[in-house]
């Protein structure tokens, strides 16, 4: 038991930190063209290797602890790389880059170029942080820092409201996940057999029953996945060139609303129902809820986005879906998830609803207007475009434009943007 909590925790923070860090690494050191060249790539090989990671699940030759090892593999060869990647290079990439990746298409010139320019800048950049490394005060200034970003979500209310967008809908989610996996384990289980004294009932899964399960959950993983798949790659983009993000924000919860009460109180305890529900849920929020959910923070500043949306991803999240997993503990049983967990689902997700329908509103009346939300914390942050003001979201298209060029107080540069533009022509001019 107590093995299996060290796996989920570990399992749980590598999920929500790992992939947080890369995308925030990959937005510091690509520029806008790299990013619209090689992002949709990047989102599809991660689908893809989901799919093939829900595969493997469901080769019954392959035992539990085999794709554990597979799992460690995995993550040691992605940390390898990653390393080999920021040696061989050290700067992001600048305008420059892009001029010579377009000069370049076969790519083998503009990487030499890259690795010289790197090598070049390599002794200036170690000496600048040298220096802000001597200007970094230890002392109470870097907890007062790292609190900050929960005063700037109390003091915005539109942070609280992302907070809910971002959060709200684990509590449903880790409710339903856990009635599918309990009736899943009743399926696939036999049924429980008394000990020799006949006074304690054997309830341990053999290696056929867990294999049995982990198929299915395997099957659970490859839907999900090609699901988000095709919706990332066509629904998403379709969603917002046509509708605009505030009704596109408005889908995943309306859904979330309509199954919570179809699981709970409709149809309790089908695993069928169950299943493709889940697998549904799960993919609108990979490919539809948090793209739409990341263009909420549009019009905020920089303190904002590297600050506040720390404790809103990560610790907001966490403890949205440590609330769902107590109710799951309380209840135990299939019956008790089902009688106690639903109140609370259809409450979150009817929140969920009412807060992502104030958020696109909140959204459009602060492009209208140009405010900045943090940007009194940050004195580096520019003007909202004008391009972003004087237009509804029914205007708007999602698309990647060059912007200038953001620093947080991390030193990191921010090249990859995304920005909201016009469909007209003459509004973008």
């Amino acid at each position: 038991h107590i093995l299996g909590y060290v796996q989920y925790i570990t399992i749980e923070s590598f999920g929500s930190i790992g992939v947080a860090t890369f995308w925030s690494f990959a937005n510091s050191t690509l520029t806008l063209k790299a990013a619209k060249t090689y992002y949709g790539f990047i989102i599809a090989a991660a689908q893809l290797g989901a799919i093939g990671g829900s595969t493997v699940a469901t080769i019954s030759t392959i035992s539990l602890p085999n794709m554990f090892l597979l799992a460690c593999v995995g993550i040691f060869a992605q940390i390898s790389i990653m390393q080999v990647y920021a040696k061989r290079f050290p700067h992001g990439m600048d305008e420059e880059d892009d001029a010579a990746m377009a000069e370049n298409e076969d790519g083998r010139d503009f990487e030499d170029e890259l690795l010289a320019k790197a090598k070049k800048s390599q002794q200036e950049h170690q000496t600048e942080t040298i220096t802000e490394t001597q200007d970094v005060d230890n002392g109470p200034m870097n907890s007062k820092v790292f609190m900050s970003g929960v005063y700037l979500i109390l003091k915005h209310n539109y942070l609280l409201l992302i907070l809910g967008v971002s959060c709200l809908y684990e509590v449903s989610l880790t409710c339903l996940d856990y009635e599918m996996k309990l009736i899943g384990l009743n399926r696939f289980r036999a049924p429980p057999e008394l000990m020799e004294d006949s006074s304690v009932v054997n309830t341990n899964m053999t290696q056929e029953e867990a294999t049995a399960f982990t198929t299915f959950m395997g099957r659970y993983g490859q839907l999900t996945n090609l699901l988000s798949l095709l919706l990332s790659y066509f629904a998403f983009p379709y969603l917002m060139d046509n509708y605009g993000l505030k009704h596109t924000l408005r889908i995943f919860p309306s859904l979330l609303v309509a199954i919570t009460l179809m699981t709970f109180v409709a149809l309790p305890k089908n695993l069928p129902v169950l299943f493709i529900s889940m697998s549904l849920l799960k993919a609108l929020t990979y490919s539809i809820n948090d793209p739409a959910k990341e263009i909420l923070y549009i019009p905020t500043s920089n303190t904002v986005k590297f600050k506040a949306k720390f404790w809103i991803d990560v610790v907001g999240a966490r403890f949205a879906k440590a609330i769902g997993s107590s109710i799951n503990t309380y209840a135990g049983t299939i019956e008790r998830i089902v009688q106690y967990g639903s109140l609370p689902s259809v409450v979150t997700a009817l929140a969920l609803w009412v807060i992502c329908y104030a958020a696109g509103i909140e959204f459009d009346s602060l492009l209208e207007s140009g405010k900045v939300i943090g940007s009194e914390e940050d004195e580096t942050t520019p003007e909202v475009p004008m391009s972003y003001r004087h237009m509804d979201d029914d205007d708007l298209s999602y698309d990647l434009s060059d912007n200038v060029a953001e620093r947080s107080e991390s030193g990191w540069e921010s090249n990859a943007t995304i920005e909201m533009v016009t469909r007209s022509d003459s509004t973008m001019e």
